[in-house]
């Protein structure tokens, strides 16, 4: 290829090509350069106005895409921002297509709609809350009050429930049944009422009764059933029927009333004669009762066979009996001690009852349940109590004949003091002391009502003799003040008033 000039001075180019197959021979194509670049030209033009083309059309095109979408999703855009800037729900839109802008467009005004009738409920919302929080609160605070008033009234009426279950609890302190017959108690529950009771009463002339029982669950039904098993002891124990058989009728009595509401109580009751110092005794499902031996601080467990009571119909109990000698003592507790639980959750358990009944054989009973509650409190530690605790104590001193010739014999003896006794069994265990005192030996008297008084503190018999002692020797102020004691221990009867206004004439003769 090549390009020239001919000798007019037109340009021109020019391509060779060998022909194949021939000797030397080739081909020559002169094209003159304008004819050529003519077409080239034509091409330019044609590729020019095609883009001029194509850059209308793609102008117009983006004119119309916004027109058509560019400007309402524009206007779309402003109101947005109006109606979040100016908060003003009531602005809308112009768009009427009724393609997917047009949708969008009527989707748009419908929100518009609905935010700003909710913006107007928010509004009044708004403009009454205080108004309602107020009322609200009033509201609040009245049924706050009202709830007070009817907690105040239950706490009222918890306390007179507790007062009234504890009322009918034989005094918790040490007491003297007679002479015969001491015992002491304790009882403590987990709420301000709850499911254990204890009792202990004269129930014939020469014998007392006794149980203690455990009522299923706490509070106030508990609490219920506690006072029927009182009144339903109470009631049956002076039947003159063997203990297993007062049982059979409280269990029947008790199974109507609550065999339907799922309580049930297992109970001890026992009987004991003061004059023969046979123990009969029935377990209803309890633990069974121990007595500790005076003789040799030896423990026995008393168990029959029985189940619980209120839980079944015709219910079946056994009894047994048992002798007992001067200085024996029965033990009864609820669960809520052996199961008492320390921090670890381990068990007080039965070994650690026994330990402390071997440590503590002799102490007198209210010594003995006192240290018994602070040996289990001790061992809890800071663990709150899982279940209500009831102990029970009796300590069986002597048997007796004559109780109501004793007792006349003891309260008379500081008027006449060279009475002679009436009871064997007082003879028994004061006879030396009786002696000095009507052989007119009284400080020899007066030694032995001490001594004896160390080991019997509250005994109101050896408190009589020491008051007939001093009334004796004429120290009229120790016989009042002696006298004085027997009053606070409980020992208020007539003939004790009568000694009382007999030494304080004594003493009026002489100031």
């Amino acid at each position: 290829v090549g390009q020239y000039r001919d000798p007019d001075g037109k340009s021109f180019y020019a391509v060779y090509s060998a022909i194949p197959e021939t000797s030397g021979w080739g081909l020559v194509v002169v094209v003159p350069r304008a004819e050529l670049m003519s077409q080239v030209y034509l091409i330019m033009v044609l590729v020019a106005l095609s883009l001029v083309a194509l850059i209308f059309s793609v102008m117009t095109l983006m004119h119309f895409i916004s027109r058509t979408v560019v400007k309402p999703i524009s206007e779309l855009s402003n109101e947005m921002k109006t109606i979040t800037r100016a908060m003003d729900f009531s602005r809308r839109v112009q768009i009427k297509r009724q393609d997917e802008i047009g949708q969008l467009g009527q989707s748009f005004n419908q929100m518009g709609e609905q935010l700003e009738e909710s913006f107007l409920k928010i509004r009044e919302y708004s403009e009454n809350l205080e108004d309602m929080v107020a009322q609200r609160t009033e509201e609040l605070n009245a049924a706050n009050n009202e709830l007070k008033e009817k907690n105040k009234t239950i706490e009222q009426e918890m306390f007179i429930a507790q007062r009234v279950q504890r009322n009918i609890l034989p005094d918790q302190a040490t007491t003297l049944l007679g002479d015969e017959l001491r015992f002491a108690a304790s009882y403590s529950s987990m709420e301000a009422i709850g499911g254990d009771l204890y009792d202990i009463s004269r129930i014939g002339q020469t014998t007392f009764g006794f149980f203690i029982a455990d009522v299923s669950g706490h509070g106030i039904p508990a609490a219920l059933i506690t006072m029927l098993a009182k009144v339903s002891f109470t009631t049956y124990s002076h039947w003159d029927i063997p203990t297993g058989e007062t049982c059979t009728s409280v269990n029947d009595a008790i199974f109507r009333m609550i065999g339907d509401l799922d309580h049930y109580l297992t109970a001890y009751f026992g009987k004991l004669d003061l004059q023969t110092g046979i123990f009969e005794y029935t377990n209803c499902g309890h633990h069974p009762a121990m007595v500790i031996r005076e003789k040799d601080g030896s423990i026995e467990e008393l168990d029959t066979s029985g189940f619980l009571i209120g839980a079944f119909a015709d219910g079946m109990y056994e009894t047994k009996s048992i002798q007992l000698e001067e200085g024996d003592r029965i033990l009864l507790f609820t669960d809520g001690i052996v199961e008492a639980r320390n921090e670890d959750g381990d068990f007080f358990g039965n070994d650690r009852l026994y330990d402390y009944i071997k440590q503590n054989l002799d102490c007198v009973p209210g010594d003995f349940v006192d240290g018994l509650i602070g040996n289990v409190d001790a061992y809890c530690g800071s663990r709150p109590a899982d279940d209500d605790r009831a102990v029970l104590y009796i300590q069986f001193l002597s048997t007796v004949d004559d109780p109501d010739n004793e007792r006349k014999v003891a309260d008379a003896l500081i008027i006449e003091k060279k009475s002679t006794p009436g009871s064997a069994s007082v003879q028994k265990k004061y006879q030396k002391g009786i002696d000095l005192l009507q052989e007119n030996r009284l400080q020899e008297a007066l030694d032995f009502f001490k001594s004896r008084l160390k080991k019997e503190p509250e005994n109101p018999k050896l408190l009589n003799y020491l008051s007939a002692t001093y009334y004796a020797k004429g120290d009229f102020p120790e016989a009042y003040r002696v006298l004085e004691t027997m009053l606070e221990l409980g020992h208020d009867t007539k003939a004790v008033r009568k000694n009382m206004e007999k030494v304080r004439q004594q003493l009026d003769s002489i100031i």
